[in-house]
């Protein structure tokens, strides 16, 4: 009986431990049912969704919006959530009160500041502790190592050089530079080069050199396009050899066929793996059959189609050059926008105009301009005030714009103006005109703080013969 017991609780044990969880981010779940108990680090247990990241900066959460400890570079603030430290901080109590700087920053009070040029760490702005690659301890700063050293004692003595294209020259202790486009050597002879950039190869002949490998390979170890290991765009490899794409293809794998991407005015179809298809003929270039990137001339690109251009004074048309619809003030013949008749806001045609600009009366289809001291008004010209040369109508009633000569304009309240002679004005009158500003060319004058009643004879004024 024991022994069964023991059994039994040792493969229920085994099927613990060897149980696999589906989430690759839950760290241990129960076995049976999968379920996750336990997330990694900058995870929660979601019911829903298995294991759900934390928010940005956030390593130990209980949900999406409640964080419990921050990652480095971040602190919990009064939401509960990770804000970022300052500029070159580690840890930090808030956004301006840092406690520990990250390496190439020192602390300055509350807050980081940038160490010295070359400095990996420092005290101040004036000491550097360490310094980085390619600089040297020089009293309290670093200074730059000479051309092509990584590692100096000082500004002439260099203990180790560039791993590309320099060697070190031992009897020196300076970098020397290798061959041409050689990134490996052991001396400036063209003897010891055992490398060569990418694009380059290694010919021994006398004089040996790294020579630029043809232009259909990106790398290779010798002459032409048989010993490549990576082909130029629009070639593909196949064994060691660059052979060209055939078009459409602009870049191909496999075989010259088999495309990865497409000339100009062509896109890959993506119900037909390797091929190329042909853009809408309106489109110069695209990503799709329906989505353009560059139009054909006489259409314009609008969002990712390309629709025509249409002519000035157009506002629709099927195709370049041909109109359906004209802007406001031209009208459509022959599919093109023709200039309505003067002074016509809106027209059918060049005898039948709709609508009329501000200053011209209808009649008949078409628009005649209103005469001096005549203003439009409700389809048809009215007569001005009298002495008004141009007029219009506000709320309060009708306003002079300009006067005749030797009238002035009078505010009579605060929309309205009337013109009147200054022989017509009483002494008291005169007393309260102020000279004001110009309007329309003519002198404005106000009342000072009262009221002046003028009497306008308006009879006929909106339909005088």
């Amino acid at each position: 009986m024991k022994w069964l017991i023991v059994t039994v609780f040792l493969s229920i044990a085994l099927a613990c431990v060897s149980a696999a969880c589906t989430d690759a981010n839950c760290a241990s779940c129960t076995a049976g049912d999968n379920t996750c108990d336990a997330c990694n680090s900058g995870y929660f247990v979601n019911s829903a969704a298995g294991c759900t990241a934390c928010s940005t900066g956030c390593s130990t959460c209980t949900s999406a919006t409640v964080c419990t400890v921050c990652n480095s570079k971040y602190f919990l603030n009064a939401a509960k959530a990770c804000a970022a430290c300052g500029t070159g901080c580690t840890t930090c109590s808030s956004a301006t009160s840092c406690s520990v700087c990250s390496s190439g920053y020192w602390l300055n009070g509350a807050s980081c500041t940038a160490c010295p040029t070359g400095c990996a760490t420092c005290t101040n702005s004036a000491t550097c502790t360490t310094c980085k690659s390619y600089y040297w301890q020089n009293g309290a700063l670093c200074s730059a190592c000479s051309t092509g050293c990584s590692a100096c004692a000082d500004s002439t003595t260099c203990t180790t050089c560039n791993s590309t294209g320099y060697f070190l020259d031992t009897t020196t202790n300076s970098c020397g530079t290798c061959i041409a486009n050689c990134i490996t050597c052991t001396d400036s002879t063209a003897a010891t080069c055992s490398a060569c950039k990418t694009g380059y190869y290694y010919d021994p002949a006398d004089p040996a050199v790294c020579v630029k490998c043809d232009a259909a390979c990106t790398a290779c170890t010798a002459a032409g396009t048989a010993s490549c290991s990576a082909c130029a765009t629009g070639w593909y490899l196949s064994g060691t050899t660059c052979s060209p794409c055939t078009s459409p293809c602009s870049a191909c794998s496999t075989s010259d066929t088999y495309c990865t991407a497409c000339v100009t005015g062509s896109y890959l179809d993506t119900s037909a793996p390797g091929t190329c298809a042909t853009c809408n003929s309106n489109c110069t270039a695209c990503t799709s059959s329906s989505s353009c990137s560059a139009c054909a001339s006489d259409y314009v690109l609008q969002g990712t189609y390309c629709s025509p251009q249409c002519s000035k004074n157009c506002t629709f048309c099927d195709s370049p050059g041909t109109c359906q619809e004209c802007a406001l003030g031209f009208y459509l013949t022959n599919g093109a926008c023709t200039a309505c008749p003067s002074g016509c806001a809106h027209c059918f045609n060049a005898t039948a105009c709709i609508s009329c600009q501000k200053g011209y009366a209808i009649a008949n289809g078409t628009c005649t301009a209103c005469k001096s001291g005549q203003f439009f008004w409700l389809g048809t010209c009215r007569y001005c005030p009298d002495n008004c040369a141009t007029c219009d109508i506000v709320p309060t009633g009708q306003t002079c714009l300009t006067c005749d000569i030797g009238y002035n304009l009078y505010e009579e309240d605060s929309q309205r103006y009337r013109c009147m002679g200054a022989g017509s004005l009483t002494k008291s009158q005169k007393t309260g005109v102020i000279v004001g500003s110009t309007v329309g060319g003519v002198l404005v004058v106000t009342a000072a703080s009262y009221f002046i009643y003028m009497k306008v004879v308006v009879q006929g004024a909106f339909n005088r013969a």
